[in-house]
């Protein structure tokens, strides 16, 4: 990945992303100082799981790499995952589809 694109949200996602950013802040701080609550949105194609991934967050980008990592450890601990997520997969191990 270059560094531009490591940089920039890609322009088909950043006026949503955007959007959506504003939304989740208002609604998670509102007008709150300073902030309470920080968020990541990731988004990225189905059949690009393995390219490009836009994020946008409320926070810094080292809040963000704090984020992930206790996520990933939740999702793929050493000893597979903790038994309260462990409710949450389906017998491949993948996360059940969010049905709107």
């Amino acid at each position: 990945m270059t560094d531009e694109a490591d940089k920039h949200i890609d322009e088909s996602y950043k006026r949503s992303m955007n959007s959506i950013a504003r939304i989740l802040d208002n609604a998670f701080n509102g007008d709150e100082r300073p902030k309470r609550v920080a968020f990541v949105l990731l988004i990225t194609d189905f059949d690009k799981m393995q390219g490009r991934v836009n994020y946008i967050s409320n926070g810094k980008r080292s809040d963000v790499v704090t984020m992930l990592k206790e996520i990933l450890g939740r999702f793929d601990p050493p000893k597979g995952p903790s038994p309260e997520y462990r409710d949450l997969l389906d017998d491949s191990g993948e996360g059940e589809d969010v049905k709107s």
